[in-house]
């Protein structure tokens, strides 16, 4: 009677082919050794390089991922389509945080000789290491190109 194949056997059998366990291992950032260790059950891989190896086999992603999702239930793994998608953090965040940073009073902080829980308001504020507020707005909102230049 055969065995029902497991994640660790579909990896055997993609890390047999020629170059692939390099490949596979250089991707990862991870040595050679490591893939060998998954392999034979004498370790289990991060989350992260379980959803970075769905990805570099493309041609067994289907089989791994169900077989992954049996053995790790508690990891969720994306779809790929998913990962395609670049993640973005949309600019109108960054201006509205600019904004505030802009806008906002410093942030007192209690001096040396003052008690951390007196209700006194503090002359200490929080420097923005040598960047006024306004300059660090507008470092955001110029063209890419020039925006470090904003902040000399």
């Amino acid at each position: 009677m055969q065995e029902s194949p497991t994640w660790r056997t579909v990896l055997a059998d993609i890390l047999k082919r020629p170059g692939e366990r390099q490949r596979i291992a250089e991707a990862l950032g991870i040595n050679q050794l490591t893939l060998k260790r998954w392999v034979q059950n004498q370790s289990d891989p991060r989350p992260q390089y379980l959803q970075q190896l769905l990805t570099l086999v493309p041609e067994q992603q289907t089989v791994l991922r169900s077989l992954l999702e049996q053995e790790f239930p508690e990891i969720m793994l994306r779809d790929g389509a998913a990962d395609e998608a670049p993640q973005e953090i949309a600019s109108s965040f960054y201006a509205e945080v600019i904004h505030m940073l802009a806008t906002l009073p410093p942030i007192s902080t209690p001096g040396p000789s003052e008690n951390v829980f007196s209700s006194k308001p503090s002359n200490t504020s929080i420097p923005l290491g040598g960047v006024s507020g306004s300059r660090l707005r507008d470092a955001f909102l110029l063209p890419r190109h020039t925006r470090f230049a904003a902040c000399r």
